[in-house]
């Protein structure tokens, strides 16, 4: 293009015809549009340069639009020395466009920032104004500074004649212990003339079982831990007497937070601690009291409360655990022990120890207990008077024993020992011991009195009193539960009812003795045939049950089958003659396959129990058999 410019007639002639063309005027249109372009692209490069470096967010991102408008217009001076010559103008169309749109964007920020601009003068005139301000308050500062020098002396001066004429002891002491400035008052304490207390340290006039508190307690102020500190200690006078005084110290610190000297005062304490120590020993003894009257309403609180806690226990296992937990809080420096007596009233047996190991038997006769035989309280090791069952040297450690006695009749024993730490003392010392001991028997007698007729009870409601079985209301009670621990882990259970075949029949020909007797040989075989596991239970009547936990169908029906069997051979006893023979007939039914709820099993088991009888009796027949089929005996 360019050399087609040169070749034409006179030389790189402009684009079209121009009355007024002149070379000179043409290049310096051209040198100029080329000057202001490149101006332009130094505008952005120098706004790069200054906000790269240091960016001012107040103005976002305008240096950067401002830069793209620079760049836009250099371009659109570039096009329009080209334009001279050869006029593209497409190009000149889109880089118009661009430069406008540019443009319009650059002057919406900038009527957007304007305001912004204006305040950040006014803040800069404002900081000017406060840098006045600040000047003004410093040479006030100076002004003030200068009072409070003059003041601080006067402060200082003051401050020396009040330490000089101090009634008490006040001196400046150094970082490392020396005293820097002492008043008369000290001297006069500690015996010693200001010169030669200059010259010590307050280390030297110590005592030296107080010197590592007071060090600790200065090296806590050194290292910023506090700022002042009071503690009393003993000081060593000229003559090596000792004084007891209150020391009260402040550490003073700079400017900076650097620690400079102590501030302390001293106070002769000697003659009111010698008031105080008589009447911290009057103290003493009056909470001496006081504490014994507490311990004593504390050991009354908790008897009531182990008294309320036993009334709710329902077995004999239940009352070890508040036992041994109350023992340990009532007999402070007690080890112990409550012993019951065996139902057969032959020996004792340890049901509950607290504390340490004890010296005693676990099992031993009444009669090797001064207490049980003599009913009352025994102290062993007085009078020589010890009881066989303490079998371990007790290195005179008293031990106590205390019978414990329901409705006139001696049932258990507690059975105290004092730990090592004890100090042993005299049986009339110990009152008091005596006398929460009988209240915790006495407890401890009617609870298991309560108990015990309890348990009777219960086993006399339990039990069949013909043939010791559990009844049919224990059946009732333990069905349910054996059924929902089998749902509950998958295992299945069979019931048996068992029936003595002709049973009426036999009691009409030989008398209900006979019959009893038969019914008493039955049970006991059944009892000896099943599983400890397994339920036996009189129904009622001639009627019997048993609840067989975990086990199918063939083996219920093979035990049945063994059962019958071993009752068929048995041959009664009674009145000095032979009895006839005894046969069985059982029913069996299984859960969950014939019911899942105890009144559906006995209903299976019994129903399978009748088609026994109607089948001739003296079998076996599970539940949905038929009559004749499985397990005839």
């Amino acid at each position: 293009m360019f050399e087609s410019f040169a070749a034409a007639p006179g030389g790189w002639l402009p684009f079209g015809y121009c009355l007024s063309w002149d070379p000179i005027l043409v290049w310096t249109i051209a040198i100029a549009e080329v000057a202001i372009g490149l101006a332009c692209f130094s505008i952005p490069a120098a706004l790069f340069y200054c906000f790269g470096r240091a960016w001012d967010k107040r103005f976002g991102r305008f240096p950067a639009l401002f830069g793209m408008f620079m760049l836009a217009c250099g371009s659109i001076h570039w096009i329009g020395m080209i334009d001279i010559w050869y006029p593209v103008y497409r190009l000149d169309a889109v880089g118009l466009v661009f430069t406008a749109g540019i443009a319009v964007a650059t002057a919406t920020v900038l009527w957007y920032l304007a305001p912004k601009a204006l305040r950040t003068l006014e803040i800069g005139t404002e900081a000017q104004r406060e840098r006045d301000r600040t000047n003004l308050r410093l040479a006030d500062s100076l002004r003030l500074l200068e009072q409070q020098n003059a003041e601080a002396f006067a402060s200082e001066h003051r401050f020396r004649l009040t330490l000089k004429n101090a009634p008490n002891g006040l001196c400046l002491v150094g970082l490392d212990g020396r005293f820097i400035m002492v008043n008369q008052a000290l001297c006069s304490m500690l015996g010693y003339t200001e010169a030669e207390l200059l010259a010590r340290t307050f280390q030297d006039i110590t005592h030296p079982e107080d010197l590592q508190q007071d060090l600790r307690h200065v090296a806590d102020l050194i290292a910023g831990r506090g700022d002042n500190y009071r503690m009393e200690k003993r000081y060593l006078t000229k003559a090596r007497t000792v004084i007891r005084i209150q020391l009260d110290v402040s550490i003073l610190r700079d400017d900076h937070g650097a620690p400079v000297h102590f501030i302390s005062q001293i106070e002769d304490i000697t003659e009111r601690e010698a008031t105080r120590a008589a009447l911290l020993d009057s103290q003493r003894r009056l909470e001496a009291g006081y504490a014994q009257l507490e311990r004593q309403n504390y050991r009354i609180s908790l008897l009531s409360e182990l008294s309320g806690v036993l009334l709710a226990c329902q077995g004999i296992d239940e009352i070890k655990a508040p036992l041994c937990h109350f023992g340990n809080a009532m007999f402070a420096g007690f080890s112990g022990a409550v012993y019951l007596l065996h139902n057969s009233h032959s020996y004792l047996e340890q049901a509950v120890a607290f504390g340490g190991p004890l010296a005693s038997d676990l099992v031993f006769t009444p009669d090797t207990c001064w207490a049980l035989r003599r009913g009352q309280h025994h102290w062993n090791g007085h009078d020589s008077m010890r009881c066989p069952h303490v079998v371990l040297d007790v290195q005179d450690r008293p031990t106590l024993c205390t019978p414990i006695v329901a409705h006139g009749e001696r049932i258990g024993l507690l059975y105290l020992e004092a730990n090592a730490a004890a100090e042993a003392a005299p049986a009339g010392a110990n009152g008091q011991v005596e006398h929460i001991a009988s209240m915790v028997a006495d407890r401890v007698g009617a609870v298991v009195a309560n108990i015990q007729l309890r348990e009777t009870l219960r086993r006399q409601a339990m039990r069949d009193g013909l043939t010791g079985m559990f009844n049919r209301r224990f059946l009732e009670e333990s069905l349910p539960r054996e059924l929902s621990l089998a749902a509950r882990h998958e295992y299945p259970i069979c019931l048996m009812m068992i029936d003595v075949d002709h049973f009426k029949a036999f009691n009409d020909r030989y008398g209900h003795d006979a019959g009893d007797k038969a019914l008493q040989m039955v049970a006991t075989e059944i009892s000896r045939q099943f599983r400890d596991s397994d339920i036996a239970c009189r129904y009622g009547g001639e009627e019997f049950s048993v609840v067989l936990p975990n086990a199918d169908l063939d083996i219920a029906h093979q035990r049945a089958e063994r059962l019958s069997a071993q009752i068929a051979r048995l041959e009664p006893v009674g009145s000095a003659k032979a009895l006839g023979p005894v046969t069985i007939s059982v029913g069996i039914a299984t859960f969950p396959a014939h019911g899942t709820t105890p009144a559906a099993l006995l209903e299976k088991a019994d129903a399978a129990l009748y088609q026994a009888k109607r089948a001739g009796r003296n079998r076996v027949v599970c539940s949905g058999d038929a009559p004749d089929g499985r397990g005839e005996t």
